[in-house]
């Protein structure tokens, strides 16, 4: 005769608890449970149990999707603000998050492609200084004075062109990636929270502060935390309206500044 395996699940551990009384079938235990929460035996040690597992069910269903998101973001800004003491939040507005925008992973090469945009802006302002300079020190009678700054210009020109070629390439490579995640298929992958917050900063001055944050699925995670004020912030913002076609004379006005 083959024997039967016996298992047991913990009714005090979060799996078990939502197993035995989360799904459909065990509807009826789920009522028998909570009825038993009016009842006054306190004898009985399953009850007691029940009695247990009941109050951690209130306490897991009362909290709604807003108070489990603003308790990760308050454990998160306690560990990275000079004061955590003084953080008061002010207001969290929490939307769902898909691909690729919400994905932390494109930030993250968006990011990198900022980088190499700023480095070839700044290969184009050398270049063109180096190219003034040359045309200064150049002409048909030129000192030995002349020609040494002539060779020293042209040495920091051909520097700014290659620079500027190396970032090209770069930029080039991040772009194939960037359009490669842009193209696949919209996923959902969790939850965004843009949370507003108040606390002293490192002079003891109470000021105001933003933060995205990108929740998972089950709200129980932070994936990723982004200072919305942070230049790093901004520049893949802009990237992203760029990219989706919403950038406007206002949003590069904010990115210079």
């Amino acid at each position: 005769m083959k024997q039967v395996e016996e298992r047991y699940i913990s009714l005090l551990t979060d799996f078990g608890f939502k197993r035995i009384f989360g799904s459909a079938p065990n509807k009826d235990l789920l009522t028998f449970a909570l009825k038993k929460v009016t009842t006054t035996n306190d004898n009985e040690y399953e009850e007691n149990t029940i009695f247990c597992s009941i109050g951690y069910l209130i306490r897991f269903l009362s909290k709604s999707p807003e108070q489990k998101v603003n308790a990760l973001v308050k454990e998160y800004l306690e560990k990275t603000l000079y004061h955590p003491d003084t953080y008061a939040p002010t207001n969290t507005e929490l939307d769902s998050a898909f691909t690729p925008y919400d994905n932390p992973v494109f930030y993250e090469k968006t990011l990198k492609l900022a980088k190499p945009g700023v480095l070839i802006e700044e290969c184009n302002d050398d270049a063109s200084s180096a190219k003034r300079g040359m045309a200064i020190w150049s002409g048909s009678y030129q000192s030995s004075f002349d020609r040494v700054n002539y060779k020293e210009d042209k040495a920091k020109y051909d520097e700014a062109i290659q620079k500027k070629k190396k970032a090209l390439a770069e930029c080039e490579e991040l772009g194939k990636e960037l359009k490669k995640l842009k193209n696949q298929k919209e996923e959902f992958i969790g939850f965004k929270a843009v949370h507003s917050y108040r606390a002293n900063n490192n002079a003891g001055q109470t000021i105001g502060g933003s933060a995205l944050f990108i929740i998972s699925k089950n709200l129980n995670s932070i994936l990723a935390a982004y200072d919305m004020d942070s230049e790093e912030y901004k520049a893949v913002d802009y990237l992203y309206k760029e990219m989706q076609g919403k950038a406007s004379v206002a949003d590069e006005v904010s990115l210079d500044r």
